[in-house]
């Protein structure tokens, strides 16, 4: 796996970035801020080292049970006559280290800059002082690379600082016992490398859309693809109001055409199951009214004798009743003919063939 060491170069405003393969180096350039999403391998482990110009680091003792609130305010409140910058333009940090309790205060604009571009990308990533490099130590001690000096004290503090201005740095932070050595900075890097157990970490995930949707390898066309089914997913219900509302608004007008099928009076539907009781009442009423009829009829052709009537069919439309007889004597032919106005019917086709003494044929008669 890549590992890269990002740290500041003095001579310029650029970063120095280091790729290690392993332990190894296997590359090296200077780079600007906003490159480094195109300079980073996205499956590798980044180590971005802070410019120590921009950190200050503090002893302040931790009290057991106290909130990070109580200890940043208690800490601004004792530390307030030898800052320099305007607290609020400070970022504050507190951590623990070797029985050390740490405060680092970090320029706020450089340090949400490089939040910033952290943020997009997709590694994973480790924001520390530079002087890290040196590692655990239980006495002070001060490296001097090529270009630069890296100051550890025992109590957790440090610093990073340009080699030319190492001397002056050092008479005035007054350590007696700080031990000064000379060393490769690419041999420091690899000892971090292959030691590094730290709890210390500054980075913090800026969580915009564009960072989270890059952590996640979602690309533009699957933004595109989700947005196209978040906008289906949205519009569903409005479609499929839509299909239900033209639905009934057929079931509607094709009730209607049978409601005026029925009715031709009939304009509106409005609750169409108590509509079609009260219309198929209605029309049972007038079927009633229109239809109506008289069984005392039926006693008429019981005068026929029924052992000589064939058939009988009343249509009660026309409000006709039809006999037919067959071999009818005709003495009783002519009795019964008789008591057709006793009965209220007429007599309106008589269709008949005598044979002797025998009546055979249709008689029709009309009722009111």
């Amino acid at each position: 796996m890549k590992q890269y060491i990002i740290s500041t170069n003095f001579s310029s405003k650029k970063l120095n970035l280091v790729c290690f393969e392993g332990n190894k180096k296997i590359q090296e350039e200077e780079i600007s801020l906003s490159d480094l999403k195109n300079n980073i391998d996205h499956t590798s482990i980044i180590y971005l080292l802070l410019d120590s110009s921009k950190i200050s680091t503090f002893n302040f003792e931790k009290e057991e049970g106290e909130t990070k609130e109580k200890y940043e305010a208690r800490f601004f409140a004792d530390k307030e006559d030898i800052l320099v910058n305007d607290i609020s333009n400070q970022e504050f940090f507190s951590f623990s280290e070797n029985n050390n309790d740490l405060v680092f205060l970090i320029d706020k604009e450089y340090y949400e800059d490089i939040q910033n571009e952290l943020s997009k990308l997709n590694n994973k990533i480790f924001l520390i002082p530079e002087y890290f490099l040196l590692g655990e130590t239980d006495t002070g001690v001060s490296v001097n690379t090529k270009h630069k000096s890296l100051i550890k004290l025992s109590d957790g503090r440090g610093f990073s600082i340009p080699k030319e201005h190492s001397n002056s740095f050092l008479e005035s932070i007054a350590i007696d016992d700080l031990e000064e050595k000379s060393g490769d900075l690419e041999e420091l890097q690899e000892q971090f490398l292959a030691s590094n157990d730290f709890s210390i970490n500054f980075f913090k995930f800026r969580p915009t859309i564009a960072n989270v949707l890059n952590k996640l390898m979602i690309t533009k066309r699957d933004v595109s693809a989700l947005s196209a089914i978040f906008l289906i997913m949205v519009s569903f219900p409005f479609i499929q109001k839509n299909i239900l509302q033209s639905q009934i608004d057929n079931y509607k007008k094709e009730t209607l055409i049978i409601f005026k099928t029925l009715n031709p009076s009939f304009n509106r539907v409005i609750n169409a199951r108590a509509q079609i009781d009260q219309l198929l009442a209605n029309q049972q009423t007038q079927s009633i009214e229109r239809y109506n009829f008289d069984n005392s009829y039926f006693k008429y052709i019981d005068r026929f004798n029924l052992d000589y009537v064939k058939s009988t069919q009343i249509v009660i439309e026309t409000q006709q009743l039809v006999i037919e007889i067959d071999d009818m004597p005709a003495s009783q032919f002519n009795l019964a003919k008789s008591l057709f106005t006793n009965f209220g019917v007429v007599l309106i086709n008589e269709e008949i063939n005598e044979n002797g003494n025998k009546v055979s044929g249709k008689l029709t008669f009309r009722y009111s």
